[in-house]
């Protein structure tokens, strides 16, 4: 689990939200530290799509 911003959010259940969508193939979500949230999760990912900020959103609705 992250704490980001003082939300707990949950890693494997983002990674399974990608990959349950688009052309992502694999995901992982690692937490580095942040001064200003603590935590702040850095994706890495495999697979035939770049992600913008529009197809995050569209994802995560």
């Amino acid at each position: 689990m992250l704490i980001i911003g003082g939300q707990n959010i949950y890693p494997a259940h983002v990674e399974r939200l990608l990959t349950q969508s688009s052309s992502i193939d694999e995901a992982i979500i690692i937490g580095i530290p942040n001064e200003r949230f603590g935590q702040i999760g850095v994706l890495l990912y495999s697979g035939d799509v770049t992600l913008t900020h529009k197809k995050c959103k569209t994802i995560f609705k």
